[in-house]
């Protein structure tokens, strides 16, 4: 009957357990592909900062529902291992969230803010995104900037610079409507009549957008009251008054 030396034994032995450790070695590199991981397929976890404008033309339209929906859209394709920030601002920044990977609490966050009264300022957002990611020891660092891109609202300065390897996302909030109205300066004019003050207050409307403003309504309010309403049309790059 044929056979094995102890040698030959010995040899087919060490061939295996090489075989074996080549095996696992394969499989170590290979894991985080089967587990489909796209972070770390690309390179690594990342820190994620969601920068969401909440200043007041952002009330205007759907404006505020797109603009949840695109910070949305990004919470959702968080991978395993990111962490992300959520930053409302307006003329300052505050942040809601920072540096977490609960997605129900980012959600939460997000569904529950509003548009504000502010006007729109960049600078103080991109400062608080900086130092954010500037902290962070993942190896990805991004930041989205969800807003309508209010031309006033951008001073650079030195200071507002992203660290090294951040990557930037602007996602645009804009509309196919251009109307930009805005109240002009209101005027009293007091005289005498009859022995009594009386007081003619005249205001009105600039359109600086591409169409015309049909039917601006402009109230006048006193002590929370609201006692005449006018009607005004403005025309394109055009203002238009009532008394």
């Amino acid at each position: 009957a044929a056979g094995l030396s102890v040698d030959e034994r010995t040899d087919w032995a060490l061939l295996a357990l090489r075989l074996l450790a080549l095996a696992l070695i394969v499989a170590a590199f290979a894991r985080p592909f089967v587990r489909g991981s796209a972070a770390i397929m690309a390179g690594g976890a990342r820190e994620v900062v969601v920068l969401v404008d909440r200043s007041y033309s952002m009330g205007y339209g759907t404006r505020w529902a797109r603009a949840q929906a695109a910070a949305q859209g990004v919470v959702d394709a968080l991978g395993q291992g990111d962490r992300a920030s959520l930053v409302f601002f307006g003329t300052g920044a505050e942040v809601a969230l920072q540096s977490i990977d609960d997605r129900a609490r980012l959600e939460a966050a997000l569904g529950a803010a509003t548009p504000g009264a502010e006007s729109t300022r960049y600078s103080p957002a991109l400062r608080v995104a900086g130092t954010i990611v500037s902290e962070s020891t993942r190896p990805r660092k991004e930041v989205v900037l969800i807003s309508d891109f209010q031309k006033l609202a951008w001073a650079p300065s030195d200071d507002d610079r992203l660290p090294a390897g951040t990557v930037l996302t602007p996602v645009a909030i804009t509309d196919t409507d251009t109307r930009n109205l805005s109240v002009t300066p209101v005027a009293v004019r007091r005289s005498r009549f009859e022995g009594q003050e009386r007081a003619t207050v005249t205001g009105g409307v600039t359109n600086r957008g591409s169409g015309a403003a049909e039917g601006a309504t402009l109230a006048l309010e006193l002590n929370g009251r609201v006692v005449e309403t006018l009607r005004v049309t403005a025309a394109p790059q055009a203002s238009a008054a009532a008394t």
